[in-house]
């Protein structure tokens, strides 16, 4: 259990940066139109 806890915590952040990007290009599309 405490190792999938880990695995989570440590996806968390790189999941986090994949979303900003995301909305980060979608936010800059909506902004370019």
């Amino acid at each position: 259990v405490n190792r999938k806890l880990d695995n989570i915590l440590a996806a968390l952040p790189v999941l986090a940066r994949r979303i900003d990007n995301i909305s980060e290009r979608v936010t800059g599309r909506c902004g370019d139109v």
